[in-house]
């Protein structure tokens, strides 16, 4: 096919849809987002719309994709970009991966800045827990973007330099009617659908809960400490015996502590069919939660900061499935000649959506540029519009 309009039209309105729109505006494109929901719903409490309440650490915990470190690394050049930017609600925290028992490091944590391995000196400086022993851990600093300010902002960034938003749902068939020759399918839980695929999803439940009024937690040289902690079996784990992790993260005037990573599906009437925790489980807000997550960061919170979250009544709790891919987990990231058009499927994110969205977004970018212009996308270039 031979390409010849600039115009094109990003199907999504998460943070993968808006970064892959914001970027190839800038980039010089004519683009619109078209979504199905409103980007900024009044009550985010639907559990498929994810990006209305991530935890946003920009970390590759929950994602699976053959070329991962190199959309990890990519999209940490985008965020040390707009960090130096002062770009509203995006911040850098002095974190801990920590575990009871010895792990392996993950292939992700030495692309991250000032990674560092712990030794049995330094683990005594890492939030730790008063009855459950800290073994093996590293840490870094990392990005962790305030989802009530970064995701706005980011949305305003995209309208300020002329980018176009619409409200309403497609299916397959309806792509041949677009006034595009480029679609970016960045829908996520659609995703499936709208590449013909018949929807077998493999989704990620996890639960998420925010401790409204809590100062941030600081170390004694006042840098702003979040972790994630592994317990061990004995700890926390689900009914099919597997390990799970919570993590505390600072944000303005409040803590999101999480969390969980059940696999399963969903039934044709969006019931959760799959992996459950043990009990105990806590209800806040109307939701039922792991109650591990509120004790065990409860107690690291006390024993490490001073800070007892008991005494802030103020509590949400959400509970949210990532979609993990279709069929097999796995990002969809790939390319399709439908309808006479160039069509770019970005979905599968799981709970990596925020992490790499950038990466993401270069590589769509780069596709673009190669099918329209026979040219390869610079990375610095695409830095310097930005």
């Amino acid at each position: 096919m031979t390409l010849i309009k600039k115009k094109i039209t990003v199907i999504g309105g998460g943070v993968s849809g808006i970064s892959c729109a914001l970027l190839l505006q800038k980039l010089g494109f004519e683009t619109e987002v078209i979504s199905k929901d409103p980007l900024l719903p009044s009550k985010p409490n639907d559990p498929k719309l994810v990006s209305s309440f991530p935890a946003a650490s920009v970390i590759p915990h929950s994602i699976e994709h053959h070329n991962l470190n190199t959309l990890f690394r990519n999209s940490l050049f985008f965020f040390e970009k707009l960090f130096s930017e002062n770009f509203k609600g995006l911040g850098k925290h002095l974190h801990y991966e920590l575990f009871a028992h010895k792990e392996e490091v993950p292939k992700y944590a030495p692309l991250m800045h000032k990674f560092e391995l712990l030794d049995e000196s330094s683990i005594k400086n890492a939030p730790s827990h008063p009855s459950i022993p800290t073994t093996f851990g590293f840490k870094s600093d990392c990005f962790f973007a305030d989802w009530a300010i970064y995701f706005p902002d980011l949305i305003d960034a995209y309208l300020a330099v002329g980018g176009k938003v619409s409200i309403k749902k497609l299916c397959r068939k309806d792509l041949q009617f677009l006034d595009s020759e480029i679609i970016i399918n960045c829908t996520e839980f659609g995703g499936p659908e709208l590449a013909g695929e018949k929807f077998d999803p493999i989704i990620s439940k996890g639960h998420i809960l925010h401790i409204n009024d809590v100062p941030k937690l600081k170390n004694k040289f006042g840098k702003t400490v979040s972790y994630n902690f592994v317990p061990g079996f004995d700890h926390y784990h689900t009914e099919n015996g597997t390990i799970l992790d919570v993590y505390c993260y600072s944000r303005e005037n409040r803590l999101v502590l999480g969390g969980s990573r059940l696999t399963g599906t969903l039934s044709e009437h969006d019931e959760w069919i799959g992996e459950k925790v043990t009990e105990p489980s806590v209800e806040v807000d109307g939701v039922t939660i792991p109650e591990q997550i509120l004790s065990i960061n409860q107690d690291i919170i006390k024993f490490t900061f001073g800070i007892d979250v008991r005494s802030f009544p103020r509590k949400q709790a959400y509970a949210g499935y990532r979609f993990m891919g279709n069929k097999e987990p796995g990002l969809k990231l790939e390319t399709e000649d439908a309808y006479d058009r160039l069509i770019i499927h970005n979905y599968g994110h799981g709970g990596a959506g925020v992490t790499v969205s950038w990466g993401c977004a270069f590589e769509v970018a780069s596709i673009i540029f190669s099918k329209l212009r026979s040219s390869s996308l610079d990375l610095e270039k695409a830095l310097s519009v930005i």
